[in-house]
């Protein structure tokens, strides 16, 4: 080991005195839960099985929710460095609530950090009634419970829930800082895909024209409802065409989020050419009015050859092709806006909005935890730089100045409290600390 590299084990051994020390494997933290009380409870489960399981045990919990708040969607969605954290909140000993989020993993071992993304709206699994006090009694778990150092949340800028996370972190000892960011693209969409081109540039819906002209004159054919099956052979050929591929295991990651959603709610659509080759494919979902795009694969040979072989066509974009189908489609289909998943690029990036988000950092001011995030702020300046840009989760983006409470725009009240959960047993505990990572499902 290099000298520079030092510091991140220690880092590392002090991560594991926080989370795997005997001190932190009480099924109980001493802490009592914010909002609290024989009425409400909190429990954070981490072992996937037993997430699964909640379909059944709140069936009447999910049987209103979309597929995309359930529990093997979510699960599905999970990368292989993301250790499941799910927030189980009961009413009476009614499961009335679900918050979904995941902890990093590091090296194999869980972090203490909570990420919790409701920036699409997957995170809370709660009926209208009961989200407000659902999202009230899981904050005070996270920050009740010893095994989590940090939370990462993020909401839309409008969110009300920003101000229930608020009041709840104001009653713990917690450094608290806010980030404004721009999230997804947001296409709105209008009663008629004519109504669509004449929102466009002149130059922008003519490329458009003649690449559908091209296409049409090729024998390529729209295919706006792909079976799973299609779908992983079209994305089996394309993931080594593209121009940024994927690694395998995040191509088998999308097929098995594909695979959690009813069909008609799937958005899996693509073009292929008179012989069945497929050379271009689309997945996301459909639901609450909007569409959302998550990945596109498109065969970037093929752009080049059409490009050498049509001397008349200045250039040939397959992924603008493919997404004025789509937006066709979903106009047909009387869907009001298109999200694009992260960040667009292309025709769509000038007639798009950002959504405007915030981003809460909760970090425990504890002497340990201070000190493992002192020690990975040190070894970040020490390290290769692509080691380093690793651990930038770790500590808020420099410049935030710590968020202050508007105390006289805040009521804070608390009921008698009882103990929560925070791990369900010893052997999640075990199951967490032994996985070394690869899938989670």
């Amino acid at each position: 080991m290099s000298f520079s590299e030092k510091p991140l084990s220690i880092a590392l051994m002090v991560w594991k005195h926080l989370l795997l020390g005997d001190p932190f494997r009480r099924r109980v933290s001493k802490r009592r839960p914010y909002l609290s009380n024989a009425f409400w409870s909190a429990e954070i489960v981490f072992s996937p099985d037993k997430i699964r399981a909640l379909k059944e045990e709140a069936s009447s919990l999910f049987r209103d929710l979309p597929g995309t708040l359930q529990p093997d969607f979510f699960l599905a969605t999970l990368e292989w460095y993301r250790g499941p954290c799910v927030t189980v909140v009961r009413r009476m000993g009614e499961i009335v609530g679900v918050i979904y989020g995941w902890e990093m993993r590091f090296q194999g071992s869980p972090s203490g950090y909570v990420f919790i993304d409701d920036s699409l709206e997957l995170a809370v699994a709660s009926t209208h009634k009961h989200r407000d006090s659902v999202l009230k009694i899981a904050a005070s778990s996270w920050l009740s419970c010893r095994r989590i150092g940090a939370v990462r949340m993020t909401l839309a800028r409008d969110s009300p829930d920003i101000g229930t996370i608020r009041e709840v972190a104001s009653a713990y000892s917690m450094q608290r800082f806010e980030e404004l960011r721009e999230l997804h693209p947001i296409l709105p969409l209008p009663s008629s895909y004519e109504a669509f081109e004449r929102t466009l540039g002149s130059r922008t819906r003519n490329d458009i024209r003649r690449y559908r002209k091209y296409s049409q004159n090729e024998n390529q054919s729209y295919v706006g409802n792909m079976d799973i099956s299609e779908f992983r052979t079209a994305v089996a050929t394309l993931s080594g065409k593209s121009k940024y591929s994927l690694p395998d295991d995040e191509v088998q990651r999308l097929i098995r989020t594909a695979s959690q959603m009813n069909a008609d709610k799937r958005m899996l659509a693509g073009l292929r050419t008179q012989e069945g080759r497929w050379i271009a494919v689309v997945m996301g979902w459909k639901e609450s009015g909007r569409g959302v795009l998550v990945e596109q694969f498109n065969d970037e040979r093929r752009c080049a050859q059409s490009y050498s072989e049509e001397t008349h066509m200045k250039s040939f974009s397959m992924s603008t092709l493919l997404r004025s189908c789509v937006i066709e489609q979903l106009i047909e289909e009387g869907f009001q806006t298109l999200w694009i998943y992260g960040a667009t690029g292309g025709f769509l990036t000038r007639y798009t909005k950002r959504l405007e988000g915030v981003t809460i950092y909760l970090d425990r001011s504890t002497i340990l935890w201070r000190a493992v995030r002192a020690i990975a702020k040190f070894a970040r300046r020490h390290l290769r730089k692509e080691i380093g840009d690793k651990l930038e989760w770790i500590n808020p983006p420099a410049g935030l100045a710590m968020s202050a409470m508007d105390l006289k725009s805040t009521t804070i009240t608390f009921l008698p409290a009882v103990p929560g959960t925070c791990a369900e047993s010893a052997d999640d505990m075990a199951e967490v600390s032994g996985r070394t990572g690869g899938s989670n499902h």
